[in-house]
């Protein structure tokens, strides 16, 4: 170990001399008297330690004479000006009165040793009455939880030293949390809820509580826990299809879906996770193990099944199927808006044409030049569409004109324009028309690969 040098200029004869330099310890030694306690009952007094030194002090072999005596560490160290305790422990095995000593050993070369004297009394004792003796908490479901509660009494002439109170394994566990260690009154008693929740893919559990206390006839309590897995159903979907043309029906399939532990029949729910925008399609038997659907929009929709054993567990997560609609065309644009007097035209144009162009593909030019207009809404709502079967590669324009009021007293419209291609939503634009004449860009398309580009 280092020690710093101490450097002593002596006046005598001109020398100087080098110093080690020592660690220093100050330590209480004063008797501890922890007085009566009851048995098994520990209580901890503290001892004083103060380095005033200029180095590190270090104590060790730090041990108790009597086994009614301990300390909570065998060594220490103090930094410089440091100043530490030492917790002296009495628990008293039995009632009678102990005696020993606290000795430890320091490399301090003033005091290489220090002896304290311990006195305590042990007197009556605790007891613990744990009820029931035992918890089952019978089947519980994959991703439920069941709490069932034990019943800890202080029933002895002393109160009762809780050490600690634990429960085994991860399945279960406590309900809050139990600050431990803890004393419990005499004549009182604490109520500990215990929690089962089973763990996905478990067979029948067993677990315990583990009580530590102050009792001498029975200083830990272990109460056994047993339960049993019921576990989920697993859904399984299928669709006859997986990409179909816009407007088709599709058969949906859950009849594959398990239960491993037989309790069947199962129920069976179909629901719709996503759909197309504008779409009002809705499942045709959603209770039952066969369902099906109409696509009416192109795009993608997300049908998810749940199915439900016959004791009412859930399966813990839903199955899901993705089905594509596709629609006759790969591009398609289509218009809407929100009021029934203003007239709105879609313009869809070649790259640099002119509205009204022969360029543009709109209501007057309806299929001159590959897309297809359907034909003008002249009043309310729309939609007014343009499709294209096979695209060109290239790059194109949408736009909006207001074209005509038809006198409405308030001519602000909303519109949207969706744009399809290959069947999915690549873009949903939205614009305020607020008077007749207004032009709105709503933005470009990219082909391939059909991406869109606001402004």
């Amino acid at each position: 170990m280092k020690r710093a040098l101490l450097c002593a200029a002596l006046c005598a004869c001109g020398q100087t001399r080098l110093t080690q330099a020592t660690p220093k310890a100050i330590i209480d030694t004063r008797p501890i008297d922890f007085g009566t306690t009851p048995v098994l009952f520990p209580v901890e007094r503290d001892v004083l330690v103060t380095n005033p030194g200029i180095v590190p002090l270090h104590l060790s072999q730090i041990a108790a004479s009597d086994p009614a005596f301990s300390t909570a560490a065998t060594a220490l160290e103090l930094d410089p000006g440091a100043t530490s305790q030492l917790h002296a422990i009495f628990t008293p095995p039995q009632p009678g009165t102990f005696s020993g000593k606290l000795t430890l050993q320091t490399d301090d070369p003033a005091t290489p040793a220090a002896e304290i004297d311990l006195t305590g009394v042990g007197a009556l004792t605790g007891a613990i009455v744990v009820t029931p003796l035992s918890l089952d908490f019978g089947r519980v479901g994959e991703g439920q939880t069941v709490a069932k509660q034990l019943s800890i009494a202080s029933t002895g002439q002393a109160d009762l030293y809780l050490g600690s109170v634990a429960a085994a394994p991860g399945a279960y566990a406590l309900v809050g949390s139990i600050a431990t260690p803890a004393t419990l009154a005499t004549g009182s008693q604490l109520g500990v809820d215990v929690r089962f929740s089973p763990l996905p893919a478990s067979e029948a559990a067993s677990g315990s509580v583990t009580i530590d206390s102050s009792d001498p006839a029975q200083p830990r309590v272990v109460v056994p826990l047993t339960g049993s897995v019921n576990h989920a159903p697993v859904p399984v979907a299928q669709a006859s299809a997986l990409e179909v043309p816009v407007g088709s029906t599709v058969t949906l399939d859950g009849s594959g879906s398990t239960d491993a532990d037989g309790d069947l029949p199962l129920r069976y729910t179909w629901s719709i996770d996503a759909q197309p925008v504008g779409s009002t399609a809705r499942l045709a038997t959603p209770d039952q193990a066969q369902s099906a659907l109409t696509l009416d929009q192109p795009g993608i929709w997300s049908v998810l099944l749940d199915v439900t054993d016959s004791t009412g567990l859930p399966s813990l997560s839903p199955a899901r199927v993705d089905i594509r609609a596709v629609p006759p065309q790969q591009l398609l644009l289509q218009l809407v808006w929100d009021e029934v007097p203003p007239d709105l035209d879609l313009h869809f144009l070649q790259q640099g044409a002119e509205l009204d162009s022969a360029g543009d593909c709109y209501w007057a030019n309806p299929s001159s030049w590959g897309p297809v207009h359907d034909g003008d809404k002249l009043v309310g709502y729309g939609p007014e569409i343009v499709e294209w079967a096979a695209p060109a590669p290239g790059t194109y324009s949408i736009a909006v004109v207001y074209a005509d009021a038809h006198g409405s007293l308030a001519p602000t419209t909303n519109a949207q324009v969706r744009v399809y291609s290959q069947g999915v939503l690549a873009a949903d634009l939205a614009y305020r028309f607020t008077h007749q004449g207004e032009i709105w860009n709503a933005g470009t398309i990219r082909w391939p690969p059909g991406t869109v580009q606001v402004p």
